[in-house]
C-alpha cells in the first residue's frame, strides 16, 4: 500500500492474509510464494514483485496500483545442495520444538529462481536468479539478467567485487555497490532492508553465545563500496 502524510490509506498494490492458530503454526524454511520480502521500488514510483518462488517472473505495479507488465524468462529451478536441505531440517526440527509439536516445517528442495531484483536510475531491472548465484565464478557477487525499462531482456553480466559469498553480503543502492565483509559470521547482526531498495545496515554488537564464544577475538568488519557505472 501507499500511505500519505497524514496517515491515510492510498493504492494497494498486492495485498495476502493468512490466519493461523497457535497449535497449528505454518513454517515454511527456505522457499513459500510470500511477496512481502519479495519486492522493490523503482526510482519512478512502480513495484516490482516477484513473488512466485518457482518462476521466472517479474509482476510491475505503476504509481496508481494498476499492474503494468509481467515479465518472464523460461527457467529450469536449481536444486538445493544437500547440506543446506539438512540444515533447513534441523531448523524445522528446532522451530517444533519451540512452538509445538503440531507446527507444520516443510523444507523447500529448491532455490527460489529470482533472488533479488535490483532497480537501476535508467529504468533497468537487474535479476539475480538462483543460477547467477550458483554459477558465477569467484570474486564476483552474482551474474544479473538485464531487462530495459520495457521489460525486454537485454543481457547477463557478471559484476567482480572483493566479495565471499560464503562469508560476506552485498547490496546495491543507486550507483552504488556495498559488500559487507564477514557480515554472515557477524556474532549479532541486525539489517534494514524494506524491500530490498534501501542501505542494508549491519550493527556487530559482540558475541552472544557461550562462554568459548565469548572469548573470541571479534572480527574486524569492513565495508567496501564501488562505484557502478551508470
Amino acid at each position: 500500500c501507499t500511505y500519505g502524510a497524514d496517515g491515510t490509506v492510498g493504492v494497494t498494490f498486492k495485498e495476502q492474509s493468512k490466519v493461523q492458530s497457535g497449535g497449528a503454526i505454518s513454517i515454511s524454511i527456505g522457499g513459500g510464494d510470500d511477496f512481502t520480502g519479495n519486492f522493490t521500488t523503482t526510482a519512478d514510483g512502480r513495484v516490482v514483485v516477484f513473488s512466485k518462488a518457482h518462476e521466472y517472473k517479474l509482476e510491475i505495479f505503476g504509481i496508481d496500483g494498476g499492474l503494468q507488465r509481467i515479465v518472464r524468462r523460461d527457467y529450469d529451478s536449481v536444486r538445493r545442495s544437500d547440506a543446506d536441505i539438512e540444515d533447513s531440517r534441523e531448523q524445522a526440527e528446532s522451530m517444533r520444538a519451540r512452538f509445538g509439536g503440531d507446527a507444520d516445517g516443510d523444507v523447500e528442495e529448491y532455490e527460489r529462481d529470482v533472488s533479488q531484483v535490483v532497480p537501476r536510475p535508467n529504468g533497468d531491472l537487474w535479476v539475480l536468479s538462483s543460477r547467477g548465484v550458483q554459477d558465477c565464478p569467484a570474486a564476483h557477487v552474482g551474474a544479473f539478467d538485464v531487462f530495459d525499462p520495457d521489460g525486454r531482456y537485454v543481457r547477463t553480466m557478471r559484476i567482480a567485487a572483493d566479495y565471499d559469498p560464503e562469508y560476506d553480503n552485498f547490496q546495491i543502492v543507486g550507483n552504488r555497490l556495498f559488500v559487507f565483509k564477514e557480515a554472515q559470521n557477524a556474532p549479532d547482526r541486525s539489517y534494514s532492508g524494506g524491500g530490498g531498495n534501501t542501505t542494508m545496515m549491519v550493527v556487530v554488537t559482540g558475541s552472544q553465545g557461550d562462554e568459548e564464544e565469548d572469548d573470541r577475538e571479534p572480527m574486524p568488519y569492513e565495508v567496501i563500496c564501488y562505484r557502478l557505472a551508470d
